[in-house]
């Protein structure tokens, strides 16, 4: 197959034929306030370090439930503070 050289004219007309049929694509979208859940909306955002077994093994645990590895995460937490008596929704 021989080797044929693009002049720029060329990327010129691909980009106008992209550009034009971008612009009959036009939707008229309506914002809906999002639903935000009360994890998200009271949370924060923090990272873990563990060792990459756990990632492996929270992600089969995660897929094997139908949840995130994030909820198996919050429950481990949860059961750290019932075990040494910490109520979190009353702490200050």
């Amino acid at each position: 197959m021989k080797k044929v050289k693009a002049s720029t004219g060329d990327f010129d007309s691909i980009l106008g034929m992209k550009a034009e049929a971008e612009e009959k694509k036009i939707i008229s979208v309506k914002a809906e306030p999002q639903k935000v859940n009360s994890i998200t909306e009271n949370g924060v955002h923090t990272s873990l370090y563990y060792p990459q077994v756990w990632r492996k093994l929270l992600k089969l645990q995660a897929l094997h439930e139908d949840v995130k590895v994030n909820d198996l995460i919050v429950e481990g937490i949860k059961l750290m503070f019932e075990k040494r008596g910490i109520n979190p929704d009353k702490a200050s």
